[in-house]
C-alpha cells in the first residue's frame, strides 16, 4: 500500500536542504544531513528526490524562475500610452531594486550559485538565466532608443552585455557583504547613473 503523501514534506526537505547547503557547502553536505536537521527518514527524501544533485537543481530552479519573474517584469505595459522618458527611467529603476532586494533575502543560497557551490551540472540552468537577463536589458535598450529615451548612435548590444555583468557582479557584492544590509537603493540609482550618463538622450 503506497505512503500517503504529506503536502509539507517537500518544503521540509528543501528548506533543510537549503539550510545545510549554506552552512556545509553542496559537497560536503550529505543527504542524512538534510532529512536529520528535518526530522524525516531516508525513505522520505527519496519520495521526492533522486539525489542531492537532484533535490540543489530543484532549489537553483525554483530560484531561478522566481528571480525570473521580476527580471521579466514589462516596463511598458501599454504600447499606446508608453511612459515619459522620466517615468521610464523609475519603473526600471524599481525593478532593479525589486531583483536586488530579492537577491538579499536569498543570499545564502545565491552565493553558492555564484561561487560555484554547484556540480557543472547546474551550467545549463545558469546560462540559460543570463541570456533572460541580456534579452531584458537589451529589449528595454532599444525601446529606450526608439522612444527618445536613449541616444539612438550606441550599441545596445555591447551595452546590454556591460550592464548584464554589472548586475552579475552587484550581485556578487552584495551576497559577500558582510552581513550589514547595504543601502540597496543607493547601489542601483549610482550604478543606472553611471550608465545612463553615457547614453541618456
Amino acid at each position: 500500500m503506497a505512503r500517503p503523501v504529506d503536502p509539507n514534506l517537500r518544503i521540509e526537505l528543501l528548506a533543510a536542504a537549503e539550510a545545510e547547503f549554506a552552512q556545509r557547502g553542496v559537497e560536503a553536505t550529505r543527504i542524512d544531513d538534510i532529512v536529520a536537521r528535518a526530522g524525516r527518514s531516508k525513505g522520505a527524501f527519496y519520495q521526492y528526490f533522486e539525489s542531492k544533485d537532484d533535490l540543489f537543481r530543484h532549489l537553483v530552479e525554483g530560484l531561478l524562475a522566481r528571480l525570473g519573474t521580476l527580471v521579466a517584469t514589462p516596463l511598458v505595459t501599454d504600447e499606446k500610452h508608453p511612459p515619459t522618458p522620466e517615468r521610464f527611467l523609475q519603473l526600471w529603476l524599481a525593478r532593479d531594486e525589486a531583483i536586488f532586494e530579492f537577491i538579499w533575502a536569498n543570499r545564502d543560497l545565491v552565493r553558492l550559485i555564484l561561487h560555484g557551490g554547484f556540480s557543472p551540472n547546474f551550467g545549463d540552468l545558469m546560462d540559460a538565466f543570463a541570456e533572460r537577463l541580456y534579452d531584458v536589458i537589451f529589449a528595454s535598450l532599444e525601446w529606450g532608443k526608439q522612444h527618445h529615451v536613449y541616444r539612438r548612435d550606441f550599441n545596445a548590444h555591447l551595452v546590454a552585455v556591460m550592464i548584464a555583468g554589472a548586475y552579475d557582479r552587484l550581485a556578487r557584492e552584495l551576497v559577500d557583504s558582510d552581513g550589514n544590509r547595504p543601502n540597496i537603493r543607493l547601489w542601483i540609482t549610482e550604478a543606472q547613473s553611471f550608465v545612463l550618463n553615457g547614453i541618456i538622450d
